[in-house]
């Protein structure tokens, strides 16, 4: 095998132009940009009338709507998209198929309702969340509290118990966030939940899908089922006392599997290639149901994934199937119906999970932590040090409270007592306000001083 030169480039600009999210991304539109034959995006999005022209227009590079093209699953993505479409359209008296096939055909860019199904919203809402993170949360001084957490959650039956299962997931998410509050710790986390469509064969062979059942009591049946995996980007600086609380409600008995999971972020990886890494995991379709051609083939895979869906029809149905679905019927295009009713009927909300809780907005700035060090190191003696925060010698305090002093008991600062802004627990939300108030990136230290408490004071 020939092997290529290594690409080391680690530029953000693209090939047009325009400054890519990350590395990854721009290597990415490259690659898609500079095509000499017909794209394989282009070739996903075909000629016919399975998507608008409208939608289109947006993977064209010369009218690239919100720099999409980056995505690095994005043909994936378009061939789900695709097979859905064909799918819901094999039911033209279902109203609900048909209320998702408008939506599908709506217009897509910037749509007033939210609609997971749709690839281009999927890329608005991410791009979002990756704008807020970055604008205050996620830069290299605090890499040491970055992790990539991931929580196994539950396994159901079908998908009205995977919903039970999201909405216990959701509930497990605050109390842990409401844990750190009471011990005055901020947390951050931005992800999604993972719902995989799980065979017979899957649950009794995988080590992973053996220890979950063992765990949960669970016995498989034919039918197979849905595992529920949560996939976190997470500011944490206390560790230990967000691990302790999910390992104690997220329990594996199994020394060799871990339920939960902290990746922590390294030194030399860019931190937007995580977060997309992240974010995109609500974007991956169950292999079962999207792997299989559309048509039948000569090596009957599209029959042989007709007769699995046969048998695990109590997955998408549930236990009272017989009464009312003839199982005869039962295809791979009504599986993929059944998945895309879903999603759409348990919507964002479900989908995915971002907090920034309120002990975390309390953290400083980028720039107000840069502007602390230089301070700090133009300082000669302890009383002088009023800024100090001990980051000399590349150390520093985690947890730092911007209406808290520095030293403990870390209580709210006398002439703040009475004044400071209510904070309550949020979604992860770019906040304009606060982005301008905490910028002191291009202060000169000499002359000018950063007033800290001009966020902090309530309006």
């Amino acid at each position: 095998m020939n092997k290529r030169r290594y690409n080391t480039d680690k530029k953000t600009i693209r090939s047009d132009g325009k400054m890519a999210f990350s590395p990854q991304g721009r290597a990415v539109a490259d690659r898609r940009i500079d095509a000499q034959k017909l794209s394989r995006i282009q070739k996903k999005l075909g000629t016919n009338d399975t998507f608008s022209d409208e939608f289109k227009a947006a993977f064209d590079p010369k009218t690239e709507y919100g720099q999409i093209l980056e995505r690095v699953q994005l043909e994936t993505e378009l061939d789900a998209a695709r097979k859905t479409i064909t799918a819901l359209r094999k039911y033209p008296d279902d109203p609900d198929c048909q209320r998702i096939l408008d939506g599908m055909w709506a217009k897509p860019i910037q749509r007033k309702k939210d609609f997971p199904l749709c690839p281009i919203w999927r890329h608005e809402r991410e791009t979002r969340l990756i704008f807020a993170a970055q604008s205050r949360y996620v830069f290299p001084r605090v890499t040491e509290e970055l992790y990539l957490v991931t929580i196994v959650f539950d396994f159901a039956e079908n998908l009205d118990q995977l919903e039970e299962c999201m909405v216990a997931a959701h509930k497990g998410m605050q109390g842990a966030v409401a844990n750190m509050g009471r011990k005055r710790h901020g947390v951050v986390m931005a992800g999604t939940l993972e719902f995989d469509l799980k065979t017979f064969d899957d649950l009794t062979t995988e080590p992973k899908s053996i220890s979950l059942l063992r765990e949960l009591s669970v016995t498989a049946t034919d039918a197979g089922g849905w595992t529920l995996t949560g996939h976190f980007f997470t500011r944490v600086p206390h560790r230990d006392v967000l691990e302790d609380w999910l390992r104690k409600t997220y329990p594996s008995s199994t020394p060799s599997w871990r339920r939960v999971q902290f990746d922590q972020v390294k030194q030399n990886k860019k931190l937007l290639d995580h977060l997309s890494k992240i974010l995109s995991y609500a974007n991956k379709m169950p292999m079962a149901l999207f792997k299989p051609p559309t048509r039948k083939t000569k090596g009957g895979e599209r029959k042989t994934a007709d007769k699995l869906m046969r048998r695990m029809s109590a997955a998408f149905y549930g236990a009272t199937m017989n009464t009312h679905v003839d199982q005869s019927v039962i295809d791979l295009n009504a599986a993929i119906v059944q998945w895309a009713k879903f999603v759409d009927r348990v919507g964002p909300k479900l989908l995915y999970y971002s907090v920034e809780s309120s002990h975390a907005q309390k953290w400083y700035s980028e720039s107000e932590l840069d502007y602390i060090r230089v301070t700090d190191a133009d300082t000669t003696t302890d009383e002088d040090r009023r800024g100090d925060d001990g980051m000399n010698d590349g150390e520093h305090k985690i947890e730092l409270h911007r209406d808290h002093g520095l030293l403990p008991p870390f209580e709210v600062l006398p002439h703040l007592k009475g004044r400071v802004r209510e904070l309550r627990s949020r979604p992860l939300t770019y906040d304009a306000e606060w982005d301008s108030m905490t910028d002191c990136s291009g202060i000169n230290p000499v002359t000018h001083y950063h007033d800290f408490d001009q966020w902090t004071v309530r309006p």
